[in-house]
C-alpha cells in the first residue's frame, strides 16, 4: 500500500466480547499492537483475529493472544505477522496465502493447530512449544540460536526444515509426535 505509515496501538487489553467478535489489523506498513487480545465470552474458541490483511503489510503483536479464553481463529492473510507473545491460544492459526509469513518469537507457547496454504513459511526465533498439529508449510525455519529448542508436540507436515546457520547455532527441534518432512537444510 503506497503512502502507508507505521502505526502503533497501545492497549492493556482488547476484549472480544461475543462469538461474532472480529479484530482485523490493516493499513500501515507496520502495525504494532502492544496489548493482550482476549476472548471474554466465558467459552473457549470464540472470536477471530485477522492479521496482515494486505500484501507487504507487517503486524507485530507484543501481548498474549487468547490467554483469557482461546480464540476461534488467528488468520495471517497476505503479509507477515510477528508474535512477540508468550501465549497464543486459538482453535486454528491459519496462514492463508503463499505470500504470508508467520514469525513466532522467543518463549512462546502455542495451543492450537497451525495450518498453512501451499507455499507458506514459518520462522521460529527462539524457544517455542507448539501443542497442536502443523500442516502444509513449505519451510519451517529455525533461527533461535545455540541452546534454543523448538518443541513440536503435535503432528507436523512440512516440505523443508531449515536451520539458518548450523544445527548448533540455529537451535534444536524436539519431536514428540509424527514429523513428515521432505528435506532438511543445515
Amino acid at each position: 500500500m503506497s503512502g502507508a505509515v507505521n502505526i502503533t496501538i497501545n492497549a492493556a487489553n482488547i476484549n472480544l466480547t461475543n462469538n461474532n467478535s472480529i479484530l482485523t489489523l490493516f493499513d500501515g506498513n507496520i502495525t504494532t499492537l502492544t496489548g493482550n487480545i482476549n476472548n471474554t465470552t466465558g467459552v473457549d474458541g470464540q472470536g477471530i483475529l485477522n492479521l496482515a490483511h494486505d500484501l507487504g503489510i507487517s503486524n507485530i503483536i507484543t501481548g498474549d493472544i487468547g490467554n483469557i479464553g482461546s480464540l476461534a481463529a488467528v488468520n495471517v492473510l497476505l503479509g507477515s505477522a510477528t508474535l512477540n507473545s508468550t501465549i497464543l491460544k486459538a482453535t486454528n492459526i491459519n496462514v492463508q496465502s503463499n505470500t504470508s509469513v508467520l514469525n513466532l518469537d522467543e518463549d512462546i507457547t502455542v495451543t492450537g493447530n497451525i495450518d498453512g496454504a501451499k507455499g507458506v513459511n514459518g520462522n521460529f526465533i527462539g524457544n517455542a512449544i507448539l501443542n497442536g498439529n502443523i500442516n502444509n508449510f513449505n519451510i519451517l525455519q529455525c533461527n533461535g540460536g545455540n541452546g534454543k529448542i523448538l518443541d513440536l508436540q503435535g503432528n507436523t507436515t512440512v516440505n523443508s526444515i531449515v536451520f539458518t546457520d548450523s544445527v548448533l547455532a540455529a537451535g534444536t527441534i524436539s519431536v514428540n509426535s509424527l514429523l513428515r518432512c521432505r528435506r532438511y537444510y543445515f
